[in-house]
């Protein structure tokens, strides 16, 4: 606490509340004229959690002093919310797969956390979730890292380092009206610094030496070998930090610097031999390797610049690269070098406690990363492949599903694997004010997002080639160039909080409102290979408005703080972020225009060239019809959405949760949990081209089966042919 000392006056029925405490240990001390001063040492206090502290005064002398040590409860019996504490102890004890709060989130309870076999650090370990919800946000300080390109999860591109880490609190359920989406958070409340100069140096190191190998004679009979499991090969991490004063009292500063590497062996795929051939040749003794490669240098200022104003700036510049960027079963030299440049996050706030009533609360964040898939090198594949020009056109086989040469969308890949940029940038404001008065605490806020991405595809020659048993059997061609932006401006949302305490019984309720817009700007696309110039004008993706009430009750059952029954019902809405592959952003004009389109290849003289035009959307030589005369035009068979859907009806979910807590022993508790979510206006795929009544409607006979009703035997019908 940079201010030292916090003060509040307690009500006409003693209750008091001391609000926005950094975690750390405490002294409180209660005074009152006439009577004994009392002081509670040792407290003790995590972060987000109200400890209810609690203290008789006796009538005496006022130089008389009674002092009391005791370490803080571990129920809180005041907050609804579902959530559990991991603190510095045991963020240094704790085993983890890759030393990041991400990985941490893991170890909570209801936590499902990435697969044993997950790259350590990579996009798996973003991935956690609890109990049925959408994958964890990731925070720092209350505010998100997320970028507008994914809003949860392994779409979160910032991956928080964990030496300026202080403790860490994992919310899965009950989240209040601060809260927009009801996903399990993860948030992390940083170092700060302090009075004292203090710091650390953190090293680990792992290799192919120091790991096992599950090889069986058995499965080495079945065709296994030792190069073509999953494995790490390397692993290391450095992370030296330091933190002080600058001024004693006034100005503290915390920086740190990570350096992170992790290499894989990636199942079943070898160096190709043969990389611009016409077939897949592996080097088993070369098996082929997933490199990923962070880097972190931050640094925190908190200034206290008068005795009700705290200032606090921090920046973490954390690029990182996914040096084999794709999915399984593809040639090292066809991945993508992905180099997350920039990826950085920038957050400053202030926080003034006014008076003992009143606290003030704004923070500003900037969120920009782009993750620019690029062509691989010799120094990049870590291969023997020579560089990926941009004339190198990317083949797979139909037969062994296997890609090489270049990246493609062949074989059902996804297009978020071709080359080119995704370049989004976010900002974020907050502000609140909160009034507490004895039992009764008011918070009133607003938050906004505003954010814009870009997303560009350049597959090399806008072609790709499949092959079958070795011999071409068709091409693929792309409509480019190819690229869109989406903004999302605003996404704006106002929320109110009361919460009202009555000798045990804490009553939360809460309503936020949820403002929502989603647009495409004019887009103006020049002439390609196989394509003229087009034009989408912009065009509004959606705007949604939503009301979600929430409440939450707990009760002090024995009065002590040591056993908490809680309960909470909140209605949440889904996240939409501004990814072109999900969503509103499908409704982007250019996806909704023919990107590809294929045409069998008939290469008769066998000397794999592609002896036709292929600008002739008809037969000719050796090229068949192309599948879609749109190609490079609107689609009219295109995915629309309802405008019910784009202008009301958002995705939703109900969340009702319900808890008992006790507190067994000092430094132990255990909780009893049940989670409930109803998810509304799910939404489904309709053909309008073809009706219902379009399908043939048939019966069975059921078997004759004396389980059945009346033994089997009867027809079952109102079935149809789809």
């Amino acid at each position: 606490l940079i201010e030292k000392v916090r003060s509040a006056v307690s009500a006409a029925d003693g209750n008091y509340i001391i609000s926005d405490l950094r975690p750390g240990v405490y002294t409180v001390t209660f005074t009152l004229p006439g009577f004994s001063v009392v002081k509670r040492e040792g407290m003790e206090l995590p972060a987000a959690f109200t400890a209810n502290v609690s203290v008789s005064m006796q009538v005496g002398a006022v130089e008389e002093t009674i002092t009391v040590t005791g370490a803080a409860p571990l129920v809180d019996t005041r907050s609804a919310t579902s959530s559990t504490l991991l603190t510095k102890e045991m963020l240094d004890t704790l085993p983890s797969n890759s030393r990041s709060p991400q990985s941490y989130a893991a170890l909570a309870p209801g936590v499902r956390g990435a697969s044993l076999s997950a790259p350590p650090g990579g996009v798996d370990d973003m991935g956690a979730s609890a109990h049925g919800g959408a994958a964890s946000d990731y925070q720092i300080d209350g505010i998100s890292t997320a970028t507008i390109n994914g809003m949860q999860g392994g779409s979160i591109t910032f991956r928080v380092a964990q030496a300026y880490v202080g403790e860490i609190t994992i919310t899965t359920g009950g989240g209040g009206a601060e809260s927009a989406h009801g996903n399990m958070i993860t948030n992390v409340i940083p170092k700060e610094g302090g009075n004292t100069f203090s710091g650390g140096f953190y090293y680990e190191y792992t290799g192919a030496g120091l790991a096992n190998s599950n090889l069986t004679p058995e499965l080495s009979r079945l065709g296994f070998n030792a190069s073509g499991l999953t494995k790490a090969e390397t692993f290391w991490e450095v992370s030296p930090f330091v933190g002080g004063r600058i001024l004693r009292n006034k100005l503290w500063f915390f920086v740190s610097y990570k350096d992170y590497k992790v290499d894989t062996v990636r199942q079943g795929m070898y160096d190709n031999l043969t990389p611009l051939g016409w077939a897949y040749t592996p080097d088993t003794s070369r098996p082929s390797i997933y490199r990923l490669t962070q880097t972190s240098r931050n640094a925190r200022l908190t200034w206290q610049a008068a005795a009700k104003h705290k200032f606090g700036a921090f920046v973490d510049n954390a690029p990182q690269v996914a040096w084999h960027r794709s999915e399984s079963l593809v040639s090292p030299e066809a991945t993508n070098y992905s180099p997350y440049l920039p990826n950085i996050f920038v957050h400053l706030s202030w926080k003034s406690p006014l008076n003992n009533n009143w606290l003030l609360e704004s923070s500003f964040a900037r969120n920009s990363s782009n993750y620019d898939q690029r062509r691989q090198t010799p120094e990049t594949c870590l291969c023997s492949a020579p560089p990926v020009g941009l004339d190198v056109v990317g083949k797979y086989e139909a037969t062994t599903g296997i890609q090489w040469g270049a990246a493609s969308t062949l074989g059902g890949r996804a297009e978020s694997h071709l080359y080119g940029a995704n370049d989004s940038r976010m900002i974020q404001l907050q502000a609140s004010a909160t009034r507490v008065s004895g039992a009764h605490t008011f918070k009133v806020g607003v938050q906004m997002i505003n954010g814009e991405i870009l997303f560009v595809r350049d597959p090399n020659l806008g072609r790709a080639y499949t092959l079958r048993n070795g011999r071409p059997d068709s091409i693929t061609m792309y409509a480019t160039p190819y690229q869109l932006e989406n903004y999302i401006k605003p996404n704006l949302s106002t929320y109110i909080q009361d919460q009202w305490v009555h000798k045990r019984l804490t009553v939360t309720g809460g309503l936020r409102h949820d403002y929502f817009k989603m647009t495409a700007p004019d887009n103006r696309l020049a002439a390609g290979p196989f394509v003229g110039e087009r034009f989408f004008p912009e065009e509004t993706l959606g705007i949604w408005k939503d009301f979600n009430p929430r409440v939450g009750v707990s009760y002090d059952v024995f009065g002590d703080g040591k056993t908490a029954a809680k309960m909470s019902v909140g209605r949440f809405v889904s996240s939409q972020d501004g990814a072109p592959t999900r969503g509103l952003g499908r409704q982007n004009p250019a996806v909704r225009s023919i990107l590809s389109a294929n045409r069998t290849w008939n290469d008769i003289d066998r000397d794999f060239e592609v002896d036709c035009n292929l600008n002739e959307p008809f037969e000719n030589a050796e090229c068949g019809v192309l599948s879609n005369v749109n190609f490079g035009k609107a689609n009219p068979n295109a995915l629309s959405y309802d405008p019910k859907l784009t202008r009301g009806y958002r995705p939703y979910h109900w969340e009702t949760t319900a808890q008992v807590q006790r507190q067994i022993r000092q430094g132990m508790s255990v909780t009893l949990g049940w989670y409930r979510r109803s998810f509304k206006n799910n939404n489904v795929n309709r053909n309008v081209a073809v009706p219902s009544d379009a399908f043939d409607q048939y019966c069975v006979t059921a078997p004759a089966d004396s389980r059945l009703p009346d033994g089997g035997g009867y027809q079952l019908c109102g079935l149809y042919d789809v």
